[in-house]
């Protein structure tokens, strides 16, 4: 804590010298941080409360407009949405109402066309804008394409999904099983006793199929012979 103060701290001296030198020089600090908002690669805009948008720097400007566009004035529904009516809020949330009302900066999710006509997925932080007299202006925004980033996740909830599914299908026997030491048959959950082939094929997806073994055939055989019936039926 004490070293994020001193970093504070530094960081208002660094930023003092810099506008007093800038001062010096004859550069206002609206200029200053005019040029520092025009160099930022996120699209920042000002919107006023009226939903005209105001300003926005050069990365916003290219993003939704194009470089060859001429400068005019827009709503930010027809910037955005391409839209002649504003946004209803229950479809999309809007930031300058959510903004207006709690007086707080809000971060939403919302779908933005491009000058190309492409339609992304922007993350949005949304800022009140005040006058001096305390009274809402309206709201400065700034932009993230968050578009890979969400195909990436949806991608992952799925496959995470297809395992979750796959597992539930798998049916694994464990813990003790009750089976009668002299006929071999298993208790079941209800009581009732089976056969373990049954009772398998229902807990599991093993299926059987029915031979002889060696030991076992000698054994019939020598039954059958002793009977004098003995026919090989396997």
């Amino acid at each position: 804590m004490k070293y994020e103060g001193e970093k504070k701290k530094q960081l208002g001296k660094d930023r003092g010298k810099v506008i007093q030198k800038a001062s010096n020089e004859g550069v206002s600090e609206a200029q200053i941080m005019r040029a520092v908002l025009e160099s930022l690669s996120d699209p920042i805009l000002v919107i006023n409360k009226s939903q005209k948008i105001e300003w926005m720097n050069r990365a916003a400007y290219d993003l939704l407009l194009g470089i060859s566009c001429p400068l005019k004035t827009m709503l930010c529904f027809e910037c955005f949405h391409k839209r002649e009516t504003p946004c209803d809020d229950n479809e999309e949330p809007c930031p300058m109402k959510r903004v207006s009302e709690s007086g707080k900066p809000v971060t939403i999710v919302h779908e933005h066309y491009r000058a190309d006509g492409e339609k992304r997925l922007y993350e949005i932080t949304a800022t009140p804008l005040w006058s001096q007299e305390c009274t809402f202006q309206g709201i400065v925004e700034s932009m993230r394409d968050i578009t890979e980033h969400r195909r990436v996740e949806q991608e992952k909830e799925r496959l995470i999904t297809e395992l979750q599914k796959s597992l539930s299908e798998i049916k694994v026997l464990k813990g003790l099983i009750p089976i009668c030491a002299w006929c071999k048959k298993v208790r079941n959950d209800k009581g009732y006793w089976e056969k373990v082939e049954n009772y398998i094929e229902k807990h599991s997806d093993a299926r059987f199929t029915h031979g002889i073994c060696n030991e076992c055939l000698q054994k019939v055989e020598e039954k059958e012979h002793k009977t004098g019936i003995f026919q090989n039926n396997f």
